[in-house]
């Protein structure tokens, strides 16, 4: 047995306290975004790494969802569960990234 101790990985949990109803939202429109992006003609295969592609996602969900936040607080929760559920989400959105790099071959 090694005598280090791996750390456990934990998985991201999404920050509580949020309206359902903006949690549902936020999924949806991370689905929406990341087949957007990988279905973008324009996008080079180059450009696609996993820092861009997270931030693009995160920064168009919080354009859509932002205006119906009424103050800072409940804004910076929703920023944070945005993070949170794209990391979730992160393995669906990779799985849209290969298929069309796999469709550009």
């Amino acid at each position: 047995m090694s005598p280090f101790k791996v750390p456990k990985i934990k998985k991201p949990e999404i920050p509580k306290g949020l309206d359902p109803a903006i949690l549902e939202k936020v999924k949806e429109l991370i689905d929406t975004i990341a087949g957007h992006l990988a279905e973008d003609e324009d996008a080079s295969l180059g450009e696609i790494i996993e820092d861009e592609v997270k931030g693009k996602i995160h920064e168009k969900v919080m354009e859509q969802i932002e205006p119906q936040l009424d103050n800072d607080i409940i804004k910076k929760l929703t920023d944070k569960a945005v993070e949170k559920a794209i990391d979730k989400a992160w393995d669906k959105i990779k799985e849209k990234i290969a298929k069309k790099a796999a469709e550009e071959e």
